[in-house]
């Protein structure tokens, strides 16, 4: 029994070699590469380094004049996708672009000082982006990571938007701006409605900011507002409750007068045949003079 345990520990200890064996390369590769930070100068990066880094520099300078052309109207997602990719791009290429001494450029740029000027203006455009939510306009890959394209529903609503635009703007000069634009007002609301409730405080600021300056034009500058029906039910009611007790008092005063002018022509008629029956003849006892009965005329 004792020579098959020692067979089993044997081939254990071989299998655990083999595996020592395949990770030697890489623990070769990482003493080699600390080797070569040790031996030469890494604050000053090499000509191949500075490229990358100087391709990088030039894609945040890209991306900070496409925000500002674009901050008013707001249009940074849709205006600048293809500059932000870019810049995601240029330092992820730093980091995959290696010096003649085999060092990767990224270590030339960052974990050296507290500046991190790199890594600063990375995040500078990540912040601008994400403050946008400019990723909830656009599609992802498989790996997550979004695409220049942009989302069916964000596609409709621009389509829509155009549309209603330029309806606003062929009418403007005259009073048919809200029936000749009111159909495609009011889709664009629809598809805004679903987009809010599909991302919430999360939609893409350009949608947002589109539809905030239509509602504007809308309401301001040409004077239309929707007819909501529920509003016109509350009016209609609040009209009745105030006329309903109006007309219940004229009715009252009506047939009170009616009354009233009833009861004097009663009154009046009594008085009238009393008037006509008023004089009638009383016969009074004998006269005693002539023993004839005598009569006195009562008025």
């Amino acid at each position: 029994m004792r020579p098959q345990k020692y067979s089993v520990s044997s081939c254990f200890i071989f299998l655990v070699i083999i595996d020592f064996h395949k990770f030697l390369p890489t623990a070769e590769a990482s003493i080699e590469q600390e080797i070569h930070l040790d031996s030469f100068d890494i604050t000053t990066p090499s000509p191949i380094c500075q490229d990358a880094a100087s391709l990088f520099g030039s894609a945040v300078s890209d991306f900070s004049s496409c925000s500002v052309r674009n901050a008013r109207p707001i249009n940074l997602c849709q205006g600048c996708v293809l500059e932000f990719l870019t810049v995601l791009k240029t330092y992820e290429d730093i980091s995959d672009t290696y010096s003649a001494d085999n060092i990767s450029c990224i270590l030339y740029f960052t974990n050296l000082d507290q500046l991190e000027v790199l890594k600063l203006n990375l995040e500078f455009v990540k912040y601008l982006w994400n403050r946008g939510h400019c990723d909830n306009c656009f599609a992802r890959d498989g790996n997550g990571t979004i695409t220049g394209a942009i989302l069916s529903d964000i596609s409709r609503y621009n389509q829509c938007y155009q549309l209603t635009s330029g309806c606003l703007s062929r009418h403007s000069q005259s009073n048919t701006t809200c029936t000749e634009c009111r159909m495609g007002y009011n889709e664009l609301n629809v598809l805004y409605s679903h987009l809010e409730e599909k991302y919430g405080q999360k939609l893409c600021f350009d949608v947002v900011d589109t539809m905030n300056r239509t509602r504007e034009n809308w309401s301001y500058n040409f004077n239309c507002y929707p007819i909501r029906k529920s509003e016109f039910w509350v009016y209609f009611l609040m009209i009745c409750m105030g006329i309903i007790p109006i007309s219940f008092y004229l009715l009252a005063l009506l047939l009170s007068n009616v009354q009233e002018a009833t009861v004097v022509q009663l009154r009046r008629m009594g008085d009238t045949i009393d008037r006509s029956n008023g004089a009638h003849h009383i016969v009074s006892p004998l006269n005693q003079q002539s023993g004839e009965p005598s009569v006195e005329l009562i008025e």
